[in-house]
């Protein structure tokens, strides 16, 4: 929970700066034109933010642990129920398409 509530004031931190940059950018750009330097300053901004994301997803994925291939087999009774499920998928289908054909 520790992580999460750094991770938060990072962000809120960060976009907030971005705001104020990417605020001062476009008015300035509105009432002068748009110059080179605009263009810069939001494509930076945008690829700051960008980076950052890519950055916190990688980093949380590292945290979390892998599953090893037994783990994920399926014991015999969780097969029979998944095929009774569907057994009675198809047979409600197929009632269903007999009502409408009628």
């Amino acid at each position: 929970m520790n992580k999460f509530k750094n991770i938060i004031k990072i962000i809120s931190v960060l976009v907030t700066l971005e705001i104020i940059v990417l605020s001062f950018t476009t008015i300035y750009g509105f009432k002068n034109g748009f110059k080179m330097w605009n263009w810069i300053v939001i494509a930076t901004c945008v690829l700051v933010y960008l980076i950052f994301a890519l950055v916190i997803i990688i980093w949380e994925n590292k945290g979390k642990k892998k599953v090893s291939k037994d783990e994920l087999i399926v014991n015999s009774f969780y097969r029979e129920q998944a095929q009774l499920i569907l057994k009675s998928i198809k047979n409600y289908l197929n009632d269903k398409k007999k009502f409408i054909m009628i």
